[in-house]
Protein backbone atom coordinates (compact mmCIF):
# COMPACT_ATOMS: atom_id res chain seq x y z
CA UNK A 1 0.00 0.00 0.00
CA UNK A 2 1.52 3.39 -0.95
CA UNK A 3 1.78 6.14 1.66
CA UNK A 4 -1.30 8.27 2.16
CA UNK A 5 -1.04 11.38 0.02
CA UNK A 6 -2.06 14.68 1.62
CA UNK A 7 -5.50 15.81 0.52
CA UNK A 8 -8.38 17.83 1.84
CA UNK A 9 -10.56 14.75 2.39
CA UNK A 10 -10.80 13.61 6.02
CA UNK A 11 -9.34 10.22 6.85
CA UNK A 12 -11.64 7.46 7.95
CA UNK A 13 -10.70 5.28 10.91
CA UNK A 14 -10.23 2.39 8.47
CA UNK A 15 -7.72 4.49 6.49
CA UNK A 16 -5.76 5.22 9.65
CA UNK A 17 -5.72 1.57 10.71
CA UNK A 18 -4.65 0.52 7.21
CA UNK A 19 -1.79 3.05 7.21
CA UNK A 20 -0.61 1.93 10.66
CA UNK A 21 -0.75 -1.72 9.64
CA UNK A 22 1.13 -0.97 6.44
CA UNK A 23 3.86 0.82 8.38
CA UNK A 24 4.13 -2.13 10.78
CA UNK A 25 4.37 -4.55 7.86
CA UNK A 26 7.10 -2.50 6.20
CA UNK A 27 9.08 -2.30 9.45
CA UNK A 28 8.78 -6.05 9.99
CA UNK A 29 10.54 -6.67 6.67
CA UNK A 30 13.24 -4.11 7.39
CA UNK A 31 11.94 -1.30 5.20
CA UNK A 32 12.23 1.29 7.95
CA UNK A 33 12.45 4.33 5.66
CA UNK A 34 9.31 3.34 3.80
CA UNK A 35 7.51 2.68 7.08
CA UNK A 36 8.50 6.10 8.39
CA UNK A 37 7.40 7.75 5.14
CA UNK A 38 3.99 6.12 5.51
CA UNK A 39 3.68 7.47 9.05
CA UNK A 40 4.99 10.91 8.03
CA UNK A 41 2.21 11.12 5.45
CA UNK A 42 -0.33 10.21 8.11
CA UNK A 43 1.11 12.77 10.54
CA UNK A 44 0.80 15.46 7.86
CA UNK A 45 -2.95 14.84 7.90
CA UNK A 46 -3.30 14.19 11.64
CA UNK A 47 -0.27 15.78 13.39
CA UNK A 48 -1.35 14.88 16.91
CA UNK A 49 -2.30 11.24 16.37
CA UNK A 50 -0.92 9.48 19.44
CA UNK A 51 -0.81 5.96 17.99
CA UNK A 52 1.04 7.19 14.91
CA UNK A 53 3.59 9.05 17.02
CA UNK A 54 4.08 5.97 19.19
CA UNK A 55 4.52 3.67 16.20
CA UNK A 56 6.96 6.13 14.62
CA UNK A 57 9.03 5.99 17.81
CA UNK A 58 8.87 2.19 17.81
CA UNK A 59 10.01 1.93 14.20
CA UNK A 60 12.85 4.42 14.60
CA UNK A 61 13.99 2.57 17.72
CA UNK A 62 13.77 -0.76 15.89
CA UNK A 63 15.89 0.66 13.08
CA UNK A 64 18.53 1.80 15.58
CA UNK A 65 18.59 -1.68 17.09
CA UNK A 66 18.92 -3.26 13.64
CA UNK A 67 21.79 -0.88 12.87
CA UNK A 68 23.62 -2.07 15.98
CA UNK A 69 23.05 -5.73 15.11
CA UNK A 70 24.44 -5.05 11.63
CA UNK A 71 27.48 -3.30 13.11
CA UNK A 72 26.39 0.07 11.73
CA UNK A 73 25.89 1.91 15.00
CA UNK A 74 25.68 1.97 18.75
CA UNK A 75 22.08 1.72 19.96
CA UNK A 76 22.61 3.59 23.23
CA UNK A 77 24.30 6.55 21.56
CA UNK A 78 22.29 6.51 18.34
CA UNK A 79 20.66 9.77 17.22
CA UNK A 80 17.79 7.55 16.09
CA UNK A 81 17.08 6.66 19.72
CA UNK A 82 16.97 10.37 20.52
CA UNK A 83 14.53 10.87 17.61
CA UNK A 84 12.39 7.95 18.83
CA UNK A 85 12.34 9.41 22.33
CA UNK A 86 11.12 12.72 20.89
CA UNK A 87 8.20 10.88 19.26
CA UNK A 88 7.32 9.25 22.57
CA UNK A 89 7.56 12.56 24.42
CA UNK A 90 5.31 14.27 21.88
CA UNK A 91 2.76 11.47 22.22
CA UNK A 92 2.94 11.60 26.03
CA UNK A 93 2.37 15.36 25.97
CA UNK A 94 -0.91 14.61 24.22
CA UNK A 95 -1.87 11.61 26.36
CA UNK A 96 0.21 11.60 29.57
CA UNK A 97 -1.23 8.40 31.04
CA UNK A 98 -0.98 6.21 27.92
CA UNK A 99 0.42 3.01 29.41
CA UNK A 100 1.80 1.75 26.08
CA UNK A 101 3.86 4.88 25.52
CA UNK A 102 5.04 4.91 29.12
CA UNK A 103 6.25 1.33 28.63
CA UNK A 104 8.09 2.22 25.42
Amino acid sequence: MPPIEPSSAPLLDTDIVAALQNAQRLAMIGQYGEAQACLDALLQKIPHHVDTLRLMGNIIELEAFADELDGKGDFVNSPKVTKARACYEQALALQPNHIGILAD
